[in-house]
């Protein structure tokens, strides 16, 4: 598969988010942090610990990549140049975004950054849905 169209693919699948019913789901807010429990290190690497700092999960920062911006039209001309057409159809245009966020990796506490990708129709414009979100995580770590 070409290079072009893999790096289609997270705005084709937000482009053809369903709106759904509406339900969000439930209010977590006020809940203490997830604590992973799973076990770690292995294959040569040491045992560290998991954090549970109350920042983690915070963005950082964040911008909207323009360029990256696609209309549902222009999304559909794509798939129809690779001979897609018939797999799929992108029903909304989509908004990119580069966000930094604070996680963990093997215990240490770090910022990485991800593109996430959001549906945009005319009637809510930025009333996005969490699973109308596509998430593609950089393999770059800010320490």
């Amino acid at each position: 598969m070409s290079r072009a169209l893999l790096s289609l693919l997270p705005l084709l699948l937000a482009a053809a988010c369903n709106k759904g019913d509406g339900v969000i789901g439930e209010d977590t807010a006020g809940n203490p942090p997830f604590t992973a429990s799973l076990p770690n290190g292995g294959c040569g690497l040491p045992e560290y610990g998991w954090r549970s700092d109350e920042d983690l999960g915070e963005i950082v920062e964040w911008e909207e990549l323009r360029d990256l911006n696609f209309t549902a039209e222009a999304l559909n001309a794509a798939l129809m140049s690779f001979d897609l057409g018939a797999v799929a159809t992108a029903t909304y245009d989509v908004e990119v975004y580069r966000v930094r966020y604070v996680t963990q990796d093997k215990g240490q506490r770090v910022e990485a950054t991800a593109l996430l990708s959001f549906p945009v129709s005319d009637d809510d414009s930025r009333a996005h849905r969490p699973d109308d979100v596509v998430d593609a995580r950089h393999h770059r770590l800010h320490r």
